[in-house]
């Protein structure tokens, strides 16, 4: 088992919440991917996309038919400068790979935004700390675990 994905479990295991994990025999690194393992809409994935504004990283929880808007996630941050946070950047500060960033349980606090949109499916499915799993969750439920700012930052 990938140390990334052993983290989120041990994770999910300190915060006692019982979340359903699922293992995938191949990988589920795209939204695509994901939709397809779990019969799903593209609509019901999360996509953890992270961005970089100066030194501080910004967790954008978005739905797999959606795309960051970063124009709206500057006037929401009222940052001046966001990009998207480097792939090496991210495993290192994070301590996960792009393609199994979960949306909590990261090695460090990140900022996140939620986009509205995702309320409107009853489940979600998301990254669990490796390319070939993902965990079912309610949209309430993501918001109180993550304590995400809920805002349309995404088109």
């Amino acid at each position: 088992m990938a140390k990334a994905h052993q983290q989120f479990l041990e994770y999910l295991e300190d915060m006692d919440m019982e979340i359903s994990v699922f293992i995938f025999p191949s990988p589920v690194s795209t939204a695509e991917e994901a939709a397809n393992a779990v019969g799903q809409p593209l609509s019901s994935i999360v996509k953890s996309l992270i961005f970089q504004a100066g030194d501080e990283f910004l967790l954008c929880l978005v739905g797999g038919d959606r795309r960051v808007n970063e124009e709206e996630l500057k006037r929401q941050t009222k940052k001046a400068e966001i990009k998207k946070a480097h792939p090496d950047t991210i495993r290192k500060v994070l301590g996960f790979s792009v393609g199994g960033v979960p949306p909590f349980g990261h090695s460090r606090h990140v900022s996140t935004f939620m986009d509205r949109y995702l309320f409107e499916r009853k489940e979600l499915f998301a990254s669990a700390g490796s390319i070939d799993s993902l965990f079912s969750i309610t949209p309430t439920s993501l918001r109180k675990l993550t304590k995400a700012k809920v805002a349309e930052i995404a088109s």
